[in-house]
Order: C-alpha cells, then structure tokens, then sequence
C-alpha cells in the first residue's frame, strides 16, 4: 500500500502544477516542458503528449515503471513476488550495478540493460519440484497398491 501512496502523491503534485500551468496563472513554457521531458525520460508518457492529457494519468502508469515489473515483463522473473526476491536478494542489476529495491522507477534509457547481477537458473527449482511431485506420486501409487493387497489378503483369509 505504501507504494501506492507514493504514486497517488507523486500524480497529485504532478496534477496540482499542470493546473497551475493550465490556469495561465503562470505562463511558462518552460516549465510545461521540464515536466513532459521528465515523464518521458520515466517512460510514463510520450514525447508527443500534451499538458492536458498528463491530467489522465493514474496510479498504474508510475506502477509500470518500478523496477519489479519491469523484471516480470522482461521475462528475468516467473512472477512478480519472484522478480521482488530475486531484486532483494541482490540477483538484479542495472548498468552492472546492483540494485536492491523493487520499488526503484526505472528510465527508459535504463530498462534495456537490465541485467543478472549474478548467474541464476529461474528454472532450477521447478525441476526440483516436478522430482518432488512425481516421487510423491509414486508413494501414493505404493501406499494404494499396499492397502489393496492387505484388502486382498484379508479376503482370503474369511
């Protein structure tokens, strides 16, 4: 929920100057432009938008942008909750630097070197849960033929 906050405030003082701007209160063109250019370097809108469409963004355009999704859909993770481990864990980097905290808003410029820190094989456990699940199988395969044997003996025995 934290996150969420941060990126409810961060879109009310976003909103709150484009008003300012918009009110003609202040003139600046300049200042219409540090705050395009900014959002277009976080990669939450497009270098073409104009001043009236940044009043349409919302909680789920700055959310793209931390670092743990940006891993899910770069496909380096299998699952969110695993990109926020493996993110924690020291095993993500950016530009060959780690970087430990999911919650890092990542620039466009950045998103394509995201990188393994460290070598990792997302898949390993999932071999190690399939030997796992099929052992387990085969216990309850044995356990069923065992209590039908015992059934079967018990038979023959009346």
């Amino acid at each position: 929920m934290k996150e969420l906050w941060q990126a409810q405030t961060k879109i009310s003082n976003i909103r709150r100057n484009i008003r300012i701007l918009l009110s003609g209160k202040s003139g600046q063109d300049e200042t219409e432009k540090n705050i395009i250019n900014k959002l277009t370097k976080l990669g939450v809108v497009k270098q073409d938008a104009m001043l009236g469409d940044l009043l349409d963004l919302n909680e789920k355009h700055f959310l793209e942008r931390r670092l743990e999704t940006v891993v899910f859909r770069k496909g380096l993770a299998k699952s969110i909750k695993q990109s926020r481990q493996l993110i924690v864990h020291g095993f993500i980097s950016i530009n060959d630097r780690k970087v430990n905290k999911p919650g890092y808003i990542v620039n466009i410029n950045e998103e394509q070197n995201i990188t393994y820190y460290k070598k990792i094989d997302i898949n390993k456990n999932d071999n190690q849960s399939k030997k796992y699940e099929s052992s387990e199988k085969t216990n309850n395969n044995e356990k069923e033929l065992n209590s039908a044997n015992i059934i079967n003996e018990e038979s023959k025995v009346k």
